[in-house]
């Protein structure tokens, strides 16, 4: 295993700080405009152009899409001006691998 990513693509746990930039990077050149500032859009875009992602961060989207499901349940939304008091006081209701993802441990 290299940079948190399982030797079969799929990831070992949370993904190491260097997927996240990597795949970070990728997913806003290829999704991140003006008018998809918010994270239901973007993930719209990369559900639309997952193929153009490169392995390791498609690995990484499927678990952060997962975790980005896990806020919105338990957040009651995904709204950006409210989501980080959410993550501060609710960090304990949220799985082990999504707190790792989210940086809430």
């Amino acid at each position: 295993m290299t940079d948190g990513v399982a030797s079969e693509g799929g990831l070992a746990g949370a993904p190491s700080a260097a997927v996240k930039e990597q795949c970070g990077a990728e997913i806003r050149s290829l999704c991140l405009r003006p008018w998809r500032l918010m994270p239901s859009s973007i993930a719209s875009c990369v559900a639309e152009h997952r193929e153009n992602l490169s392995p390791v961060c498609q690995s990484f989207w499927d678990t952060a899409h997962a975790c980005q499901l896990e806020m919105q349940t338990i957040c009651g939304g995904l709204f950006p001006l409210t989501i980080r008091r959410c993550l501060s006081t609710s960090q304990a209701q949220f799985s082990p691998l999504c707190q790792q993802v989210l940086d809430l441990h």
